[in-house]
């Protein structure tokens, strides 16, 4: 048995192992918990890791691409500035 969790008293108490526990940080929630064990786990159980592992490389290039037009806005709102 295993388990996800912040907790590691109560999981331990209630009978599963810390090398057992699939921890996170209690701030995660919304879009960041699909990505960390809250949401990875359960995906690798039932889709397999072959899935999960495409899923997560897929969100690191969306992550990419938002910096990256991120980035491109801040120079473009930096070179008008500078231009007034």
């Amino acid at each position: 048995m295993c388990a996800v969790s912040t907790n590691l008293e109560l999981t331990t108490k209630f009978g599963i192992s810390e090398d057992r526990v699939f921890g996170f940080w209690d701030w995660v929630g919304g879009r960041f918990s699909v990505t960390s064990a809250v949401g990875v786990l359960p995906l690798a159980i039932h889709y397999g890791f072959d899935v999960v592992e495409e899923f997560l490389r897929q969100q690191q290039q969306q992550q990419q691409q938002q910096q990256q037009q991120q980035q491109q806005q801040q120079y473009q709102y930096l070179s008008l500035r500078l231009h007034l």
